[in-house]
């Protein structure tokens, strides 16, 4: 969320509220143009590097997206595969049976006593 619409008017409010806070002290006496500008530089350098840490963020956000679209598609694929495997097996279950039940019945039709 962004509470300043430009970096001036940020610059421009920590400014003002660092002269405010400054000026309201009576042990302090008003700030000069050189340690405005150097409060203007160090607020300038951590907004910079605020900004950095954002895209840093935002671009380990999107790493982390990218690894999970391709973890799903993993788990589909992996799903897509088990599915085949288990109708292949059974498949191989049915076959079986049938060659176990063939070979019964060719046993007991050859070892059948004659009439």
């Amino acid at each position: 969320m962004n509470y300043y619409p430009s970096v001036k008017e940020f610059l421009e409010f920590r400014t003002v509220s660092f002269v405010s806070c400054t000026m309201s002290d009576p042990d302090t006496s008003a700030l000069s143009m050189d340690e405005l500008r150097v409060e203007i530089g160090r607020l300038h350098q951590e907004l910079t590097e605020t900004n950095q840490e954002k895209v840093r963020a935002a671009e380990y956000g999107l790493a982390v997206l990218e690894e999970r679209n391709n973890l799903e598609s993993h788990i589909e694929e992996l799903e897509t595969n088990l599915h085949a495997l288990r109708t292949e097996l059974d498949q191989a279950k049915e076959v079986c049976i049938a060659f176990v039940l063939t070979i019964l019945f060719r046993n007991q039709v050859l070892n059948c006593p004659s009439p």
